[in-house]
């Protein structure tokens, strides 16, 4: 009767004893990635610069002033749309010399029956442009949530001049339209 008590537990033993040496032996197997493995894998995750795309990339910006297929009329797009917590991110044409953005509010004003449009020149908080952007530099970004503006529809207008001291203008409508958020 001993003998028989004695076997279960040398038996849970040695099976305790198995299992201690095949878990790190299966860990091993099932993780037999490098730290080379781990690191490309990380890598992939992210674009890599190549000089050849971005070059390529350099030929698909619009033209700037006194560039073969330059036009005035496509240094802005005809609309942009851009939530009240979101960024407006605008380029110039290149090669200008001097650059200056204006926003205007647009409201619509009904005179003796006759709808037109009223626009209203807005003044932008320096605090709200990014990137060492502003009003007169080729790069337009403004932090929405710090412009002040209000969910509505805009116009803006660059006026880009050459070195040459020509001048280029060209509008666009802005509509700022509050985030949609989800009600609990």
């Amino acid at each position: 009767m001993k003998r028989n008590d004695v076997r279960p537990k040398k038996l849970a033993a040695g099976l305790l004893r198995l299992a201690a040496v095949c878990t790190p032996l299966f860990f091993a197997a099932a993780c037999s990635n490098s730290a080379s493995d781990v690191m490309s894998s990380y890598d992939s995750r992210f674009p890599v610069i190549n000089q050849a795309e971005e070059e390529e990339k350099k030929k698909e910006e619009k033209p700037g002033i006194g560039e073969v297929g330059f036009e005035v009329s496509e240094m802005l797009d005809d609309e942009y749309f851009k939530t009240s917590d979101g960024t407006l991110q605008l380029r110039g044409p290149r090669n200008a010399a001097f650059y200056k953005w204006e926003l205007y509010l647009q409201t619509f004003v009904t005179i003796n029956g006759v709808k037109t449009t009223e626009l209203t020149k807005m003044s932008l908080p320096a605090v709200c442009f990014l990137s060492g952007s502003s009003d007169t530099t080729e790069y337009f970004i403004v932090y929405m949530p710090m412009s002040e503006l209000k969910p509505g529809t805009y116009v803006i207008s660059l006026t880009a001049t050459s070195k040459g001291g020509e001048k280029y203008s060209d509008k666009a409508a802005l509509i700022v339209y509050d985030t949609l958020r989800e009600s609990n």
